[in-house]
């Protein structure tokens, strides 16, 4: 079963798929497979994860005004949705190029 993201009861276009070592992973608003370490959990990288969608991070994680979305509160909660899934190997959970499961520490040698 897939982390869905999300604050509240609001379906997340982002799915956890777990974590290696220092890499996050999870399936983006596009579908694209992304490994992410915590450090790159940017607001920009956050919204380009959820398609652009402010509407919907606004949402999920209003900031206590509620003019805006909070992107530390969105970070924490992705890396608490990947967390959350478990250790995984990258390979194992859609990641087939090598240099980036090898980057994360999932491939070693010829697949």
């Amino acid at each position: 079963m897939q982390a869905k993201i999300s604050r509240s009861s609001t379906n997340s276009p982002i799915v956890a798929l777990g974590i290696h070592e220092d890499w996050l992973f999870y399936i983006d608003v596009l579908g694209q497979h992304r490994a992410l370490q915590a450090s790159q959990l940017t607001r920009n990288t956050i919204f380009a994860l959820f398609g652009a969608s402010a509407e919907y991070l606004q949402a999920a994680w209003p900031t206590p005004d509620g003019s805006d979305w909070d992107d530390r509160k969105a970070a924490e909660a992705l890396i608490s949705a990947a967390i959350a899934k478990g250790v995984v190997l990258p390979e194992n959970v859609g990641f087939v190029s090598q240099a980036l499961a090898a980057a994360a520490g999932g491939v070693h040698g010829d697949a």
